[in-house]
């Protein structure tokens, strides 16, 4: 397999997407201007392979990607009558288990917006919130 595949299909975990989500949130309110990348190797360096922060920020961008190309209400369903918003732990979850689609020149990455929801409606907290 070649670099792109293996990082593609290196196992992330939903906890290691809330910390990158955690350490960029954190550096964004206090208007810390490092690149989203160099803040995520920075919490990982220490402690996993360059190859697995790779794979994680690749989920990361393409869960960005994500919720850049979608309107504001594809992220709502109608459940019983009230419109639900998908918790951010259900989108963690989902990022983590959901397949990574790279283009055919390597250049972009991303998930499929809609087995990506349906994905994320699975988990437990994918009921989401009224």
């Amino acid at each position: 397999m070649d670099l792109i595949t293996d990082i593609v299909t290196e196992p992330v975990s939903a906890s290691e997407l809330r910390r990158a989500v955690d350490v960029c949130s954190a550096a964004r309110q206090a208007k810390d201007q490092t690149e989203t990348h160099l803040l995520i190797i920075a919490e990982f360096i220490d402690e996993l392979e360059p190859e697995h922060i790779s794979a994680i920020m690749f989920r990361m961008e393409a869960l960005a990607r994500l919720i850049r190309g979608e309107r504001p209400d594809s992220w709502t369903i109608e459940l019983d009558g009230k419109h639900q918003v998908l918790a951010r732990e259900a989108v963690l979850e989902a990022a983590a288990a959901a397949a990574l689609l790279v283009s055919l020149d390597q250049n972009e990455i991303g998930f499929e917006p809609e087995s990506f929801k349906k994905l994320a409606l699975g988990f437990p907290a994918g009921a989401g919130h009224a």
